[in-house]
């Protein structure tokens, strides 16, 4: 179960009954349009998604790239490969991304992509969209 307050719109959840990741708004058409009684919201939490796993997949699709930040110069000024990051499209968030977490900095991580999402709008102003939902399930 997800936190009404933890969702926004365009917050990527999977459908309990299909699995497929979508967007809540996506979902609770879904819902509507198979005639499901929507489940409303119980004791604040949703009851019919689940989080999505942050994946490499879904990282890239969400526009991250891929990138190595040294960790340190040797005596004759090389760098030495270091941790992988992320690095999103508008290069206003850097994240590590290991055994299935998104951590930024050390203080904060996300395991499901709505908290990605909801850390991306907190940390730049911006919201973090998936342009085409259509490939992914």
């Amino acid at each position: 179960m997800i936190k009404t307050l933890d969702l926004r719109p365009h917050s990527l959840v999977k459908d309990k009954r299909t699995a497929q990741v979508l967007t809540l708004q996506q979902a609770r058409l879904n819902i509507a349009y198979e005639n499901r009684s929507p489940i409303p919201p119980v004791d604040g939490e949703w009851t019919d998604v689940d989080p999505a796993p942050i994946t490499e997949e879904w990282l890239k699709r969400l526009g991250f790239s891929p990138d190595v930040m040294p960790t340190s110069v040797d005596d004759s000024g090389s760098l030495s490969d270091g941790d992988d990051y992320w690095i999103s499209a508008n290069e206003k968030l850097v994240i590590r991304f290991q055994e299935g977490k998104a951590h930024l900095w050390w203080r904060w991580s996300a395991t499901a992509l709505h908290e990605l999402q909801r850390l991306h709008l907190n940390v730049t102003g911006e919201e973090l969209e998936l342009k085409d939902l259509n490939h992914g399930k």
